[in-house]
């Protein structure tokens, strides 16, 4: 399988990212923020497709004045990060980091809080209802699943709107080929949902409170509470 986690990249994945998605860093600082609202002791904080361990180091940071005995669980499958969640690990006495796993084979159980950010993506669709059921069955009561995603819109012509002027901010940071590499190399493995279609999947597996509260260009971040 080819390296889609671009964690080698010569400017650091969490650079990487931030100059891929306009807005990412206020993603992430809204993410910790609604944290506050739902980690608690004694409970697991778990992050699916953690990386380098970035968003799981800040929602421990944000809470543990709070909640000093939760437990926060990192979760990645991509060997690529394995120096960072190291080096990590040594950081957070509070957190572990599980890699390479594949969160298929996690079991969530006593959760307040799982976050997952542009990782469902990359699963096949065949397994994204039956994660996003075990999620929702791990969940305390009252916990929730903060996530964000690329989707694809329901009309074309404001997809195609939307793709160009997110191509236009790309190139403010990658050069042509560059941009056109990442993209051969992702386009047999990220394959987003419509908006609708996740909310629907959020609905079947029993959440019945979902809220979007960000969005830049494709990429989406919504919440959902059990």
């Amino acid at each position: 399988m080819a390296d889609f986690t671009f964690a080698h990249r010569q400017e650091g994945f969490d650079d990487h990212i931030d100059m891929s998605i306009r807005g990412y860093s206020g993603l992430l600082d809204d993410v910790v923020a609604l944290s506050r609202y739902f980690v608690e002791e004694k409970t697991n904080v778990v992050d699916i497709g953690c990386s380098t361990g970035k968003l799981t180091s800040r929602i421990v940071s944000h809470n543990e004045q709070f909640c000093p005995d939760a437990n926060y669980v990192g979760v990645e499958i991509a060997e690529g990060f394995a120096a960072d969640l190291e080096k990590r690990s040594k950081e957070l006495p509070h957190a572990s980091f599980l890699f390479p796993m594949d969160i298929r084979d996690y079991t969530f159980e006593n959760c307040s809080l799982v976050t997952s950010l542009f990782t469902l993506q990359f699963m096949p669709y065949s397994c994204r209802k039956d994660i996003l059921q075990r999620i929702y069955d791990g969940l305390n009561t009252g916990g929730a699943f903060i996530f964000s995603e690329k989707i694809d819109t329901t009309h074309s012509r404001i997809e195609n709107m939307l793709r160009t002027v997110y191509y236009e901010y790309k190139k403010k940071s990658f050069d042509y080929d560059d941009i056109m590499t990442k993209e051969l190399t992702l386009q047999n493995m990220l394959k987003p949902n419509s908006w609708k279609e996740i909310e629907d999947m959020l609905n079947s597996v029993g959440f019945d409170i979902i809220q979007t509260f960000w969005q830049n260009h494709l990429f989406i971040g919504a919440i959902a509470i059990k």
